[in-house]
């Protein structure tokens, strides 16, 4: 299991296959600065004795939609969150199409070390909000780096935030001490830690595209690189980012994150299921719009109002000639 483990890793990590949804680009990145603050009383995920390449299943108990794709479980494989695969009976690990959230790039151990009575650094979550407006927070709190020979002198604490409404995703570091940094970089394939995510990651097909964070922690750059198994791209980050940075990525171009509403379409019931009603004239033009700025219907509005059974559950916005509006399907 271990070296199966060390295999999803590295593939992940340096050879992973992507095929984006939208374009990394349609992601804007800014930096910025906040107090950071561990999650209040979270749901500790990860295991009670000291851990190593922990690989856990975080099971929401509801479904999410991750980044344009429905899902009640995620799978935590070191500072990365995507959706959860499958194994076969022999053990080995398979994970098609998947978003993947990748806040540092570095393997990681407990602080107490692999096999210790008792674990020093917890991975948990918190889930709140409502269906179409959940915030996900998953913490990583006093984890240490493995190729440090120290790893209590090792350490640091960060989180992953995913906003549900608009796919915004956010990486927060917290306290972080080190006295092997350039060890723990050299040890990673490319040198220093990599900071990336992808809307979709396909992990047979090993080719596709990520946005990955370049440079000097403090200024980094966003850049798109494509990987495959013959071309690794060397982005990376010269150092652990300081205390309070918050590195935050917004989709634009046409995804839901960034349409304008000229003015608002009254939907009722909103949240539905079957059928939405509209406060339009009949006859208007209407299309309907996924979370990723896909154009999924379109006809005109009747007096019988709008069947929406057919769509997926997610968020949604409508645009006629006069307005627009957004809405959930349940």
């Amino acid at each position: 299991m271990k070296a199966m483990k060390k295999q999803i890793i590295g593939l992940i990590l340096f050879i992973g296959a992507i095929s984006s949804t939208f374009g990394q680009s349609n992601y804007t990145f800014t930096k910025a600065a906040g107090i950071y603050s561990p999650l209040s009383s979270p749901t500790v995920v990860s295991s009670s004795e000291g851990w190593n390449d922990e690989m856990l299943m975080l099971d929401l108990g509801t479904t999410i939609n991750f980044m344009g794709t429905q899902t009640d479980r995620l799978l935590i494989l070191e500072g990365q969150i995507m959706n959860y695969g499958t194994f076969n009976a022999s053990g080995q690990f398979s994970l098609s199409e998947t978003p993947m959230l990748n806040a540092a790039g570095v393997d990681l151990i407990d602080k107490a070390g692999e096999g210790a009575t008792s674990s020093l650094s917890p991975i948990s979550y918190n889930l709140s909000g409502n269906s179409g407006s959940y915030i996900l927070k998953v913490e990583f709190k006093d984890v240490a780096f493995e190729e440090a020979s120290d790893l209590a002198s090792n350490t640091a604490s960060f989180q992953i935030w995913y906003y549900e409404s608009n796919q915004k995703v956010e990486y927060h570091y917290g306290n972080s001490s080190f006295t092997e940094w350039a060890g723990i970089a050299s040890g990673n394939m490319p040198e220093g830690m990599q900071v990336s995510l992808t809307s979709s990651y396909n992990y047979n097909g090993q080719t596709g595209t990520f946005l990955f964070l370049d440079g000097d922690e403090a200024i980094p750059t966003a850049q798109d690189a494509t990987l495959s198994p013959s071309n690794i791209p060397t982005l990376s980050l010269n150092q652990f980012p300081t205390e309070g940075t918050i590195y935050r990525f917004e989709t634009s171009g046409t995804s839901i994150g960034t349409l304008e509403l000229k003015s608002e379409i009254s939907v009722n019931p909103n949240p539905a299921i079957n059928h939405i009603y509209l406060d339009i004239p009949i006859g208007e033009h209407l299309s309907i719009y996924n979370i990723n700025g896909q154009e999924v219907w379109s006809q005109k509005y009747i007096e019988s109002g709008i069947s929406i059974s057919q769509l997926s559950t997610g968020i949604y916005v409508l645009k006629s000639n006069t307005g627009q509006s957004r809405f959930v399907k349940l």
